[in-house]
């Protein structure tokens, strides 16, 4: 084997370690920040007594269980054809968050937002605007909320199929 051959290898096998690298990084990540998400939101819908924020928290943990299960999996068998099961758990995150998301802005109650305004400290911030920005801010404060929740689940989908695009070229990885 020439030196031209055995330089190629190496670059080779370096860019194969890293990329590996990036994936263990990448999932290991993705896996723990949606079980320690997952477990705080679960804590904090136990103590409001949310009990679809129970259920999404419950599931957002699931997700970050199966992201580490197939991580670990794809540790030990040295087959990355598991990262396929990575991407689609990404894009049921996707349609969990959205669909979770969805229901936010559906089950919105205007009047309780209202309220929420009126009572302090955000009647004290309200008071500093005059009073017709005050009213106009008032009124398209649900809107405005609605808009924030879709902005929230075309963010998710965006960096959800990013994932799970990656996981799907890992999962071609010989």
């Amino acid at each position: 084997m020439d030196e031209s051959a055995t330089a190629e290898k190496d670059r080779e096998g370096v860019s194969a370690s890293q990329r590996l690298r990036l994936f263990y990084i990448l999932s290991g990540i993705n896996g723990w920040s949606l079980l320690v998400v997952g477990i705080l939101s679960l804590g904090l819908s136990l103590f409001v007594g949310a009990v679809s924020g129970i259920l999404v928290s419950i599931a957002i943990a699931i997700h970050g269980s199966l992201e580490l299960t197939f991580r670990g999996r794809c540790l030990r068998t040295k087959s990355y054809s598991v990262a396929k099961r990575l991407a689609w758990n990404q894009l049921g995150l996707a349609t969990l968050v959205s669909l979770y998301l969805g229901y936010q802005v559906l089950s919105l109650d205007e009047s309780a937002v209202l309220n929420a305004l009126i009572n302090s400290p955000a009647y004290e911030i309200l008071m500093l605007y005059p009073e017709e920005l005050r009213l106009q801010m008032m009124e398209s404060l649900p809107m405005m909320i609605g808009v924030f929740y879709a902005l929230a689940a075309v963010l998710t989908w965006i960096v959800c199929v990013a994932t799970a695009v990656y996981y799907g070229r890992v999962a071609r990885w010989k």
